[in-house]
């Protein structure tokens, strides 16, 4: 039960990190916010009960998703349109799991956790793609 927490921090802060090297200051600030919710739901877990705790991520997570979709529409960037796709299936599967009894949705509740993965994964990839082509970020 605490392996998995652990490798998504290890990955987590992989990808911040290489997103922080190859990205710029607007980068940096999702990045920044990025790392700054995914601590807020880890407490959230961690200091209230279900359904409760579940129904906090989804807020958090869903505010994540308007400053990364938001980002998206201001940028020329395209991996904030695939981060927010991916977090919005895992938002998906968390409203669902909010739904089903506790016991029933232990299945929903990994399959939304899975989909950060590839969400921090394109991310760092689409960020060191734009470094190594000399695409330069139009907003700042």
């Amino acid at each position: 039960e605490t392996v998995l927490p652990l490798v998504f921090w290890m990955f987590l802060a992989g990808a911040i990190a290489i997103g922080w090297q190859a990205g710029d200051r607007a980068d940096r600030r999702v990045l920044l916010t990025i790392f700054v919710t995914a601590a807020a739901t880890s407490a959230a877990h961690n200091l209230a009960e279900y359904p409760l705790s579940n129904i906090v991520v989804v807020l958090i997570d869903i505010a994540l998703l308007i400053f990364v979709v938001r980002y998206a529409l201001v940028s020329d960037r395209h991996w904030p349109v695939w981060f927010a796709g991916f977090h919005a299936a895992s938002i998906i599967l968390s409203i669902s799991g909010i739904l089903l009894p506790k016991g029933d949705n232990d299945w929903l509740t990994i399959g939304a956790a899975f989909w950060a993965l590839p969400a921090l994964a394109f991310m760092a990839a689409g960020l060191l793609m734009d470094q190594r082509r000399g695409i330069r970020n139009t907003v700042q």
